[in-house]
C-alpha cells in the first residue's frame, strides 16, 4: 500500500511540475533568429492571398534601387533617446513618429530596416507599449502593386508571418503607408 501511495504522489508532481510549466511567457530567452527577407518568396504569406482577421493580403516584394547601399537595404538602424515630450526616429524609407504622452518614461528606441525583398523594420525594445498610438510610415516606392490594393501595415514575425494588420493610411500620391502602433515589434508593408 505504501508503494502505491508513492507511486500515486509521484504521478501527481510530474503532472503538476507539467501543468505549471505550459503556463507563462512563450517568448524565446535566446537572441532572436533573423531570417533573410529572401525567404519571403517562399513564404504563403508573400505574393499569395493570406487571410488574417478575415481580410486576405501579403507582403509586398520590394526591390533594392542601384544608387542605394546593399548594406542600407538590409540592416540599417537608429537610435534616439525619447521620453514622455516625444520625437520622431528616421531610418532609411521608414519614419517613426511618437507623439507627446505616448511615453511613460525616457527610454532608448531603435528602429532597425530589415529584409531585402520587403519593406519592413525591427523597433525595439521589443514589446514596449504606448499610452496612446505611434506612427510609422514606409515607402512603398520601390514595391511591386498587388491589383492596385490599398497597403497597409502588417505586424509580423521574425519568419514574415503576418500576425495582424494595424490601423493604416495609404497615402498612393506619395507612395507611403502610415499604421498605428501600440507596441514595438517587426512590420512590414502588406496589401
Amino acid at each position: 500500500m505504501k508503494f502505491v501511495k508513492h507511486v500515486l504522489y509521484s504521478v501527481w508532481v510530474v503532472g503538476a511540475v507539467a501543468l505549471v510549466s505550459s503556463c507563462g511567457d512563450r517568448t524565446a530567452t535566446g537572441p532572436a533568429v533573423q531570417v533573410s527577407a529572401s525567404r519571403v518568396s517562399r513564404d504563403s504569406t508573400h505574393g499569395k492571398a493570406a487571410k488574417v482577421g478575415g481580410k486576405r493580403g501579403g507582403l509586398l516584394r520590394c526591390t533594392v534601387n542601384s544608387d542605394d547601399d546593399e548594406d542600407e537595404a538590409e540592416s540599417e538602424a537608429e537610435s534616439e533617446l525619447l521620453g514622455p515630450e516625444g520625437g520622431t526616429i528616421g531610418s532609411g524609407r521608414a519614419k517613426l513618429v511618437i507623439p507627446q504622452g505616448s511615453l511613460t518614461d525616457t527610454v532608448t528606441i531603435t528602429m532597425e530596416v530589415i529584409g531585402d525583398t520587403v519593406r519592413a523594420v525591427r523597433l525595439l525594445p521589443q514589446g514596449l507599449v504606448f499610452q496612446s498610438p505611434a506612427y510609422l510610415t514606409l515607402s512603398y516606392s520601390d514595391c511591386q502593386s498587388v491589383n492596385g490594393n490599398p497597403k497597409r501595415i502588417a505586424y509580423t514575425s521574425d519568419a514574415w508571418m503576418i500576425l495582424e494588420y494595424e490601423q493604416s493610411r495609404d497615402d498612393a500620391a506619395r507612395d507611403e503607408v502610415t499604421g498605428e502602433l501600440n507596441h514595438f515589434s517587426n512590420y512590414a508593408v502588406a496589401w
